[in-house]
């Protein structure tokens, strides 16, 4: 049997398509294995782990560093945690606190807060009360100097709230400007339940 040779118009399609392979082999999906900072911190959130670092460098005396951490439900306080860490000073190079949360799921019974100083670690637990028991999230209060002699909030760990939508009751955890320092912010009214973290600095005597 004779064999019909395959039309030029064909051979045309055939080379225009094995030029057009090399720019689709390079425009397809790649793989980074290379882990950024971003990476490392969504995988500690899965496992209920987060971390949080502020430094004090510009302190340029001698003052006690103070953390206090407390409970507080609908505006009032139900379980307050201080710890006194070495005095601080200008020749001192390490100057950070740093803040290490373990949440084991939203309705873990018990929070652990890990807090490190360069000198001194100490790990607090909360016992939260079953009604509390709900979906929270940290929160960072807006950045600003270092202040003395007077109780300074840093962030808080607070309950997502209760909201409807369609007939259907979610909870949600969002905000439309920044929390001050003086808690100012008309949507922290809706947090019911929070785990507040604040420092001091008082001059060393």
């Amino acid at each position: 049997m004779k064999i019909k040779p395959l039309p030029k118009q064909l051979f045309k399609y055939l080379f225009i398509a094995l030029l057009t392979l090399p720019s689709t082999a390079l425009n397809a999906q790649t793989f980074n294995d290379k882990l950024e900072v971003d990476d490392v911190s969504d995988a500690l959130k899965m496992l209920g782990l987060e971390v949080f670092k502020y430094n004090f460098d510009s302190i340029n005396q001698d003052y006690q560093l103070l953390i206090h951490i407390d409970e507080i439900a609908n505006d009032s306080i139900i379980t307050s945690k201080s710890f006194k860490f070495r005095n601080w000073n200008a020749e001192q190079k390490n100057k950070e606190i740093k803040f290490i949360s373990k949440i084991a799921s939203d309705n873990a019974d018990t929070y652990w807060i890990k807090i490190v100083h360069p000198k001194m670690v100490t790990t607090v637990p909360f016992n939260i009360a079953e009604k509390y028991r709900h979906i929270h999230h940290w929160q960072q209060i807006k950045k600003g100097p270092i202040e003395y002699n007077r109780k300074t909030p840093l962030l808080f760990y607070g309950m997502a709230w209760e909201d409807e939508y369609n007939g259907k009751k979610f909870r949600r955890f969002c905000w439309g400007e920044e929390i001050g320092r003086d808690l100012s912010n008309k949507t922290l009214k809706k947090v019911e339940h929070m785990i507040l973290i604040s420092y001091e600095l008082i001059p060393h005597k």
